[in-house]
């Protein structure tokens, strides 16, 4: 429901508290694909709700920090996620 833009509001909380826990938290199709959904949202959710943007800072970090310590396949999915997030994320 994240990918298709439906109750952000409700579930952005939700996946952010998952994500703090484990980035690389796997919905239905493989290693990450909640940080790729959520990194899909638009950034005006985000210039709303910057208090879940620092949340989602904290996770797009730790995410970086596994990279290392994964196999070279799931490795190379998360570089792909994250080089394709929007650079407000990045930057504040």
């Amino acid at each position: 429901m994240i990918g298709q833009q439906i109750s952000l509001s409700f579930l952005v909380p939700l996946a952010l508290e998952k994500l703090d826990e484990d980035p690389l938290a796997e919905g239905h199709c493989y290693p990450g694909d909640l940080l790729n959904a959520v990194l899909g949202i638009p950034e005006t959710f985000w210039n709303l709700h910057t208090d879940k943007r620092e949340v989602l800072r904290r996770v797009i970090t730790q995410a970086k920090e596994r990279q290392s310590s994964l196999e070279e396949e799931e490795a190379e999915n998360i570089r792909e996620i994250l080089a394709s997030m929007p650079s407000s994320l990045i930057n504040p």
